[in-house]
């Protein structure tokens, strides 16, 4: 073998390993850039199901509040008419700034969907709340839910408290 004959072929060598290094390197590279893409889209889903469980839990608290202020308002011309385990809604009436209930299904935002009910509550001879005895018309048992839909399934958050005729009205 000539000296010229060894050069040629070391150099054509030495080109199909840098095109193995090239290929190589671009698949290390690509793969780098796919996981950061995953990564961030993962991270976007998470911060949208974080920012509407948030929205939820407000609305939750706001539910509790609007239906204390109902009742602050008058137990027996605003609580106690209210059917026992039926699902209400809440309408704020901003003409004249306060809650209404409605048995017609409201959608906050056109995605969250929130609703309350009202349950009787039975007290036993030592006065404690229990699941049967003497009902107790000044106290009901508030419940209310969101419910929203995230990618075709649905979310529900609840809270349930206590409700007294507070203020004999």
């Amino acid at each position: 073998m000539t000296s010229l004959q060894f050069k040629f072929t070391e150099t054509r060598y030495r080109h199909g390993f840098m095109l193995l290094e090239i290929v190589v390197g671009s698949a290390i590279i690509l793969s780098f850039f796919i996981g950061v893409m995953y990564v961030f889209g993962q991270m976007t889903r998470l911060s949208t199901f974080n920012l509407e469980s948030l929205q939820a839990s407000f609305l939750l608290t706001e539910g509790v509040e609007a239906v204390k202020t109902i009742r602050d308002l008058g137990w027996q011309s605003n609580i106690a008419p209210l059917t026992s385990g039926t699902d209400h809604f809440l309408i704020f009436d901003s003409v004249n700034n306060t809650w209404l209930t409605t048995t017609d299904n409201l959608y906050i935002d056109n995605k969250f969907e929130r609703r309350f009910t009202l349950d009787d509550v039975y007290r036993d001879g030592n006065q404690d709340i229990a699941g049967s005895g003497t009902l107790d018309p000044e106290t009901k048992k508030l419940s209310v839910s969101v419910a929203w839909s995230n990618h075709g399934a649905t979310t529900t958050k609840s809270i349930s408290t206590y409700l007294t005729d507070l203020f004999d009205n």
